[in-house]
């Protein structure tokens, strides 16, 4: 997935945390609710990220992106 994007910014690479994450993603992508837990600094944000993108360009739906306050705000539209 993260091979495939155009716009990467600075991103050359994805940490391993963060590639199992998206494979455990993309292998349950089917079920309602799907739950990714990262330790602090594993890369949430960008894993996030790719997955609210790759359900945009599948046109599954609308994505709704929530941060609890404005220091992870800034982070996250800091962070593609």
């Amino acid at each position: 997935m993260f091979e495939r994007l155009t716009l990467r910014g600075s991103i050359k690479n994805i940490w391993e945390p963060q590639a199992e994450a998206l494979k455990l993603w993309d292998a349950n992508r089917t079920t309602q609710d799907v739950l990714i837990q990262m330790n602090t600094g594993g890369g949430k944000t960008l894993v996030g990220l790719l997955i609210a993108q790759s359900l945009v360009n599948e046109q599954k739906g609308r994505v709704l992106y929530l941060c609890p306050n404005n220091q992870l705000i800034e982070q996250t539209t800091g962070a593609h």
